[in-house]
């Protein structure tokens, strides 16, 4: 008897710890969260830990930065951008913390905005 065999059609043959949610919101590569061993959705565990404040840290110091170092702050705004929606996207709605991915996303958002803006005006002003 094959492994496919000893399965019944009824039969799930993944474990129910590695089993995606169906109907659970999508993060960005748009799979679904896991299923862990006590049936709710489970965690990355970085995303619960230091992503989403390393990207919320990146973030600002890119907004404080911008006038001074374009540069540096379109880069720091996309390491908040990314890590943000990569934190985010792993975490369960209404986790506490999701909000600082949140943030964090936003925040580079703006640091890479004004990063571009500051570049923008200082290569006009010193054509001018």
């Amino acid at each position: 008897m094959t492994d496919d065999q000893n399965h019944s059609p009824h039969e799930d043959p993944q474990p129910a710890a590695s089993r995606p949610l169906e109907d659970a919101p999508r993060n960005l590569a748009g799979q679904p969260p896991l299923i862990a061993a006590d049936g709710k959705p489970a965690e990355q565990k970085w995303a619960t830990g230091g992503g989403r404040i390393v990207a919320l840290i990146a973030g600002i110091l890119g907004v404080v930065i911008a006038a001074f170092v374009p540069i540096v702050a379109i880069a720091l705004g996309f390491l908040a951008l990314v890590l943000g929606s990569t934190a985010r996207g792993h975490m369960v709605p209404g986790r506490p913390g999701r909000g600082a991915a949140t943030a964090a996303f936003v925040i580079g958002i703006v640091a890479v905005v004004l990063g571009a803006v500051s570049w923008v005006l200082a290569v006009v002003l010193r054509m001018g």
